[in-house]
Parts: structure tokens; C-alpha cells; sequence
């Protein structure tokens, strides 16, 4: 289904998942002036992801504490500029060892230095299975990249489904 600037994404509002959720009119208000400002760039289920991030964060609060300080400090730096206002920015993933691929990112998420929310939370939500993996990776930089080799081996192996078998949720 491809939801473009004449629908209303009556697809994505009628698959099963979103029957019970409220607050479409917004999706498609927003979803309008994306398309006046942006032809065709932002999708109905781009707009539905962030819109539920954003949910997810006023819902649970923000989960900026799980940082370490001072690296939040530096992180809000480099992202906000003098009007206090998020500018586009690149900053390594890995700032121990930026120019490096190695297992040090997992020491980071330990010293709750992780760039990405998701990644931070796989060692600091309590009792997460996740955490065990992070300080496996963390002590075995060879167990890392062996794991790492299995899973890309995996996913390559993955069939995505095309054609008429697939779905298109643009």
C-alpha cells in the first residue's frame, strides 16, 4: 500500500494491529503538510514510528539518565546549536576508538556512554537478558566478532518477500 498526498493511509488505519489505537486525524494532518512541504519523501509509517517514540518517551519519561553525565553534556554539544535548537550533526558511534572496529563499544554502553538509546538500554534496563551479552562482548573482543560473523551470515541468508508476496508500507 502506498500511501501518498490524495489518501489518508485508510490501509495502515484498517490493518489489524491499528484498529484500537486513536488519533489518526493527527497522523493525516501531519501527513498533509509533509506532503505540501515534501512531496512523497515521509511515509505514513515513518510518521507512525516517530509518533510513537515520541508516545513512548512522554509515556515513560526521558531515558537521558541512563547516560553518563558528562557525555550527555557533550552529546547536547554537538546537537544543539546557540538558539538551543537541534542541528544536523555526525558524532562517532564509538568514541573510545572512533577510527577503529573493535569491541569497545560495549565498554562504553557499560560506562553508560552508548550513542544510541536502544544500544544503551540492552545494559541498563534491569534484569534484560541483553545485559549478559554486552559483558560477554565486552571481555572477548573475539566472541564479538565471531557472533558478529554467524549473524551477518543469517541475515544474508534472509529471503525478503517481493513482488505480490511482499508488503508496501509507503
Amino acid at each position: 500500500m502506498k500511501c501518498v498526498s490524495d489518501q489518508s493511509c485508510d490501509g495502515l488505519k484498517r490493518a489489524f494491529p491499528n484498529l484500537l489505537p486513536r488519533g489518526f486525524e493527527v497522523i493525516d494532518d501531519i501527513k498533509t503538510s509533509l506532503e505540501k512541504a515534501c512531496p512523497g519523501i515521509v511515509s505514513c509509517a515513518d510518521i507512525l514510528a516517530i509518533a510513537a517514540q515520541i508516545s513512548v518517551s512522554l509515556w515513560h519519561g526521558n531515558p537521558d539518565p541512563i547516560l553518563n553525565s558528562t557525555y550527555l553534556k557533550t552529546l547536547r554539544g554537538k546537537c544543539l546549536n546557540k538558539n538551543g535548537t537541534i542541528q544536523d550533526v555526525r558524532t562517532d558511534l564509538d568514541p573510545s576508538t572512533p577510527e577503529g572496529f573493535d569491541n569497545n563499544y560495549f565498554t562504553n554502553l557499560q560506562n553508560k556512554r552508548g550513542l544510541l538509546q536502544t544500544d544503551q538500554e540492552l545494559f541498563s534496563t534491569t534484569g534484560a537478558g541483553t545485559m549478559a551479552i554486552v559483558n560477554r562482548f565486552t571481555k572477548s573482543q573475539a566472541e564479538f566478532f565471531d557472533a558478529l560473523g554467524k549473524s551477518m551470515l543469517k541475515m544474508g541468508n534472509i529471503k525478503p518477500l517481493t513482488g505480490s508476496n511482499g508488503e508496501d508500507q509507503d
